[in-house]
Parts: structure tokens; C-alpha cells; sequence
């Protein structure tokens, strides 16, 4: 099953402005903790912006994700299940292309930097 960006219909819906790295990343934390509460912790996050960012992505995809075990335990759907994969491969792309722009801007400053040392070779100050 593919996921598109908004603006390209799939079976569960499209991909919004809540189908974003945050409410990826908040997803993420909470399949590894089982808990809204316990996601939170780590990020000095409360417990009821973890659930509106999971509301917001289950909104924007037409899944659901988690049901709720007990009082605060969390557990995975087969969608869910299915998500993940997805999902974690979404950020590992997005932190590959972040980390691939900061090594692009990291060359063309320090070329622009060279650049500026090569323009100035041989250049006398004039003191006046």
C-alpha cells in the first residue's frame, strides 16, 4: 500500500497538514512506549498534546492506529502495525534528506568561504 502527499487521494484518505514529522515522531514514541504519558515524558510533553497529534495523524490518514488497553496502555491495530513500517521509514528519509541539505550548506559555505580567501591573495590594505 503506498502513501502520497496531500493532494493525492489513496483508499484511507490523503495525507493533510497533521500528517507531519511531529505527529510522525509522536507516533513512533508512542508504539516504543505503549503510553501517551509515558511518550511524553522524555520531552517534558503532556499527555493530551500526544493524543491530539495521534488524533490528527489517525484524521489525516483515515486510520486507526492504537487501541487503548486498560486505563492508559496503548496497543497497535493491524493498521497500525502496517503504519509503522511506513512511518519510520518516512523519517529515516526525512532525517537523511536534513542531514544531506546540512552537508550541502556546510560545502557551499566553506566554498563560498575559499571563494572570499582567494579573492583577497595578493590584495594590499591601504591604510588610508
Amino acid at each position: 500500500m503506498g502513501w502520497v502527499m496531500k493532494g493525492s487521494s489513496t483508499k484511507h484518505g490523503q495525507w493533510e497538514g497533521d500528517c507531519n514529522l511531529v505527529n510522525l515522531l509522536t507516533f513512533a514514541a508512542v508504539v516504543s512506549t505503549h503510553s501517551c504519558s509515558k511518550a511524553g515524558r522524555s520531552d517534558n510533553i503532556q499527555q493530551p498534546t500526544i493524543s491530539t497529534r495521534i488524533w490528527q495523524l489517525e484524521n489525516a490518514t483515515g486510520l486507526t492506529l492504537f487501541q487503548k488497553v486498560g486505563k492508559s496502555e496503548m496497543h497497535l491495530t493491524d493498521d497500525g502495525r502496517a503504519y509503522i513500517e511506513r512511518a519510520l521509514n518516512l523519517l529515516d528519509q526525512a532525517m537523511n534528506e536534513i542531514e544531506d541539505a546540512r552537508q550541502k550548506l556546510q560545502l557551499a559555505r566553506n566554498n563560498s568561504v575559499q571563494q572570499q580567501k582567494d579573492h583577497n591573495i595578493g590584495k594590499i590594505d591601504d591604510p588610508q
